[in-house]
């Protein structure tokens, strides 16, 4: 049966006018062209309709079909915390965390395999080289929800850089795209780049090597990558950004906090200490 979703009405008004407040026109607009029929105390309502504070509004979520052509990959997953709306899981090093052509094995299909009928919707992408926690909602309406949960999310990443780092700090400047290259670097140009905030911590410093806790302010492509090597300390194993070889790439998403939307439970996800 599908999951029912209610909420109190809190004012007089259309019931067209109820829903999108509550949801969101986009999402209203997905709900009426798969003909989902809306309910006011029990009893079918038009959209025109005026609801009254403290009625009951109900709709019941529409069955969603998966249409990825992805081959389900049957490779067990790390999984930290699940629900019946999102789970949040592990993505390994050097795995995508969405298939291409050239590449089709990913974490994507991991979830595939393990969700079944679900959908999958995923909320942070990580890079092929980073591993860590990645949170993936089960359903379209949960994605709906989690979408401004996420953007407020705390997310913390871990990483080992080379050449020792004796204080933490701040970063703020702009991150442009090389021409003919995925490569990001570092501009004072506003117009060309796209604004990148981290503030960084140490927690180990060493002669060779130095362990430091990223909190991204924005949420760049490569951002803690471009922002340790232009500091002249590349995360351990980065040799795109000018580190020097190693077997394993340093660079981890340890931590998430943030207000579950659907309970308002606060949710606070770790690692186990890597390195």
């Amino acid at each position: 049966m599908n999951k029912e979703i209610t909420w109190v009405c809190q004012k007089d008004r259309p019931l067209k006018e109820e829903i999108t407040s509550h949801l969101s026109r986009k999402y209203y607009k997905h709900l009426k062209s798969l003909k989902v029929v809306f309910y006011v105390n029990g009893t079918v309502f038009k959209n025109y309709e005026l609801v009254q504070k403290g009625d009951v509004i109900a709709f019941f979520l529409p069955q969603e079909q998966r249409k990825s052509s992805w081959e389900p990959l049957a490779e067990k997953l790390r999984i930290y915390y699940e629900n019946e709306n999102y789970l949040i899981v592990y993505k390994p090093s050097f795995l995508l965390t969405i298939p291409t052509k050239a590449e089709p094995k990913s974490l994507y299909q991991m979830l595939c395999h393990y969700l079944k009928s679900e959908t999958i919707h995923i909320l942070n992408r990580l890079d092929k080289e980073t591993c860590g926690l990645v949170v993936v909602a089960k359903n379209r309406y949960a994605a709906f929800l989690m979408q401004p949960v996420h953007q407020k999310m705390i997310r913390k990443y871990r990483c080992m850089v080379e050449g020792c780092v004796s204080e933490g700090g701040h970063i703020e400047n702009y991150l442009a795209k090389a021409e003919n290259s995925k490569k990001r670097y570092v501009t004072t140009d506003k117009n060309q780049g796209q604004l990148a905030i981290s503030d960084y911590t140490v927690l180990l410093s060493g002669k060779d090597r130095s362990l430091l806790e990223f909190v991204l302010k924005t949420g760049r492509t490569h951002q803690i990558r471009v922002h340790t090597s232009s500091m002249g300390h590349p995360i351990c194993g980065d040799t795109f950004y000018g580190a020097c070889e190693d077997e394993q790439f340093y660079l981890e998403s340890c931590e998430v906090e943030f207000t579950d939307p659907f309970t308002k439970e606060e949710i606070k996800v770790l690692t186990e200490n890597r390195w």
